[in-house]
């Protein structure tokens, strides 16, 4: 059995990973799995197109070695100041071929607006039924791109696309912990 570690922060950004336009990033960009019989660690060759590196995403087990990544928040310095943004990437990984798959879901209407959720990091994805359907919840969170505030939507991620389950309903949550429990 297998516990997987993907990305996240480093103390300073000269352990980070280079960026195409020549900054540094604050984050880590590889996946380590945890042996949990034997507690040894070891790093995961990845092949496909790599998302950029982040920490404070969120990822969920979908079944058939599919694990699913949102979200997060990338930190970088470019030689004089320190920025971070966050970003609304979905993608995949196959653990049984190791493989990254980006994700372009479709977005269902409400409204005339896009339903799916917005640039996060620091939120909390569950996989939970959501009217009789098995889907993934993505709950709270704080988008830096919008000043920092925390995201009080609960999004329900469908094979057919985004569904904004509820819009300010949600509590105000970050760098918080979701689980589900019960039927």
């Amino acid at each position: 059995d297998l516990c997987v570690l993907y990305g996240g922060y480093v103390s300073t950004w000269r352990d980070g990973c280079p960026r195409l336009d020549g900054s540094w990033s604050y984050n880590r960009c590889d996946m380590l799995t945890l042996d949990t019989r034997t507690y040894s660690w070891a790093r995961v060759r990845l092949s496909g197109p790599e998302p950029l590196p982040r920490g404070a995403h969120s990822c969920v087990a979908l079944g058939n070695g599919r694990l699913l990544f949102f979200g997060g928040g990338i930190l970088f310095f470019d030689g004089v100041e320190h920025m971070e943004e966050d970003c609304d990437e979905l993608f995949a990984v196959d653990t049984t071929s190791w493989t990254f798959e980006t994700i372009e879901p479709r977005h269902a209407q409400r409204g005339g607006e896009r339903s799916a959720p917005s640039a996060r990091g620091s939120h909390t994805a569950v996989v939970a039924a959501c009217a009789g359907t098995l889907g993934v919840l993505v709950l709270g969170g704080r988008d830096y791109n919008r000043g920092g505030s925390a995201e009080r939507e609960i999004h329900r991620g469908r094979a057919d696309g985004w569904l904004l389950a509820c819009a300010a309903a949600a509590p105000d949550a970050l760098a918080h912990d979701a689980t589900a429990a019960g039927s």
